[in-house]
């Protein structure tokens, strides 16, 4: 989560994916200094100017008898001119896109994978999966099956997903401030499809397809589901805790929807196909794309 700590790491699972959903200033106070950068701006442009104006001559002619005369005109060089423009929008502009990409660098990342995911989650469902060719993206529905599986935060046991909502911060306000996040944690797990038959979701890099962006202000006002506290050894500041207030579970005979990439593998476990080979189906991620999953209800 922040700095590295995650909010909870239940034993025999391994994390997923995790986002900082912010906990920085807030709005107000990123307005304000907005506002400040500007007025800084503005008040920087004309004295730019006004130190870069310049003299030269201006020659008038001769005209119905008035002799010719050569007077001193200020006038503003292109330099001083664009010297004064810069000092008026780069700071405001260097503070926005230092707030979107610096303090936040997964932030244009994330918001183009999801647009991705919302792409990817148009396919239609695959009812027969020994019809899908391999290496291509498909999606299918079936149920969770029992197997190997880990105890969530919460306590409940054999689940094979469980997504945390929670934040990390100072103990009595001595450890700066709280930030809140989302993580996500898992195991592989075989899907029964509606056809009868099994496929296997390695859950390396997977994501849920409708995982949060912010942090609901509701939730905390309620107490949390469970907390641990981060001791100075181990954080190598002042005291942290970590709490998590919302938590969603995946478990056998819940029915879910994932979007993976086909793989198949010898399985000596398999019924044997036509041809005699135990294959089994597989859903897999790769290095740019991630197995989604969507929980079917």
């Amino acid at each position: 989560m922040h700095d590295g700590a995650t909010l909870v790491v239940p034993d025999g699972s391994r994390i997923l994916d995790e986002a900082d959903l912010g906990g920085g200033p807030s709005v107000a106070a990123t307005l304000i200094r907005f506002l400040g950068l500007l007025v800084a701006g503005v008040v920087a442009c004309p004295i730019c100017w006004e130190l870069g104006m310049e003299q030269r001559p201006f020659h008038i002619p001769s005209v119905s008898g008035m002799p010719a005369q050569t007077i001193m005109v200020p006038y503003l060089p292109d330099p001083a001119f664009y010297l004064g423009l810069g000092l008026l929008f780069l700071p405001p502009a260097i503070y926005l896109v230092r707030g979107l990409c610096l303090a936040r660098p997964g932030r244009l990342r994330d918001l183009a994978r999801r647009a991705r995911d919302r792409w990817r989650a148009r396919l239609p469902v695959v009812s027969a999966l020994a019809e899908a060719p391999e290496d291509n993206w498909i999606r299918v529905r079936g149920q969770v099956v029992a197997g190997a599986g880990f105890t969530s935060a919460s306590g409940r046991a054999n689940v094979v997903l469980a997504a945390y909502l929670g934040c990390v911060g100072g103990i009595l306000n001595r450890g700066g401030r709280a930030r809140v996040g989302w993580e996500l944690h898992g195991v592989d797990f075989d899907l029964a499809l509606e056809s009868g038959e099994h496929a296997t979701v390695r859950v390396d890099h997977a994501t849920l397809l409708e995982r949060p962006a912010r942090f609901p202000a509701s939730l905390a006002t309620q107490r949390p589901l469970v907390s641990r506290r981060l001791d100075r050894a181990e954080r190598g500041r002042r005291d942290q805790v970590a709490s998590v207030y919302d938590e969603r579970v995946l478990a056998p005979g819940d029915w879910v929807e994932v979007i993976g990439l086909v793989r198949r593998e010898v399985d000596p476990a398999v019924e044997a196909g036509p041809r005699g080979v135990r294959l089994r189906s597989l859903l897999v991620s790769t290095a740019s794309r991630r197995v989604l999953i969507a929980p079917a209800g």
